[in-house]
């Protein structure tokens, strides 16, 4: 479990992001809670993280390396340092604190919900990620879930923002 737990805390809230896109548009209590425990788990596995950290140690630590396009030297590495894993503990706090804020939310919950949860796969990957392919991916995919965030959700002029 220790050897993955950056890869789990990364890609927790992904996977809460389809469970939440499996039930009903009409079961908005079970998508909110599954969305509460997602980003709960996140939250706790990231304090785990910040436990297990050794702040005596030097370089990365809880990395995981992974070739992907060795003809092009891309290769799925993250790991965290010691301003990194502030962020993402940080970050999974801040989801959370989110999440209770936007409980009362009445339109489209299923849809917010897992964008948000989308979004948070992105932002914790973008804080972890080693290789510079592999953080503008993650880079890129928090782009997806802003636009239609800002697009539907937003306020007076929605869509000239998102644009």
């Amino acid at each position: 479990m220790i050897n993955y737990i950056l890869s789990t805390i990364i890609f927790l809230p992904l996977i809460g992001s389809f469970l939440t896109l499996l039930f009903h548009p009409n079961d908005k209590t079970m998508q909110r809670y599954i969305a509460l425990a997602t980003c709960l788990m996140t939250f706790v596995l990231s304090c785990v993280l910040v436990a297990k950290f050794s702040p005596e140690a030097s370089g990365m630590q809880f990395v995981e390396n992974y070739e992907w396009v060795s003809s092009l030297n891309i290769s799925y590495l993250i790991g965290v340092d010691g301003l990194s894993i502030a962020l993402i503990c940080l970050t999974s706090l801040l989801f959370l604190l989110c999440i209770i804020a936007s409980w009362d939310r009445t339109t489209g919950v299923r849809g917010y919900f897992a964008l948000f949860l989308m979004l948070e796969t992105s932002v914790l990957g973008t804080f972890a990620a080693q290789d510079l392919f592999l953080l503008f991916a993650f880079w890129g995919s928090a782009l997806l879930p802003i636009y239609f965030m800002i697009g539907v959700w937003g306020n007076k002029n929605k869509e000239y923002a998102a644009t």
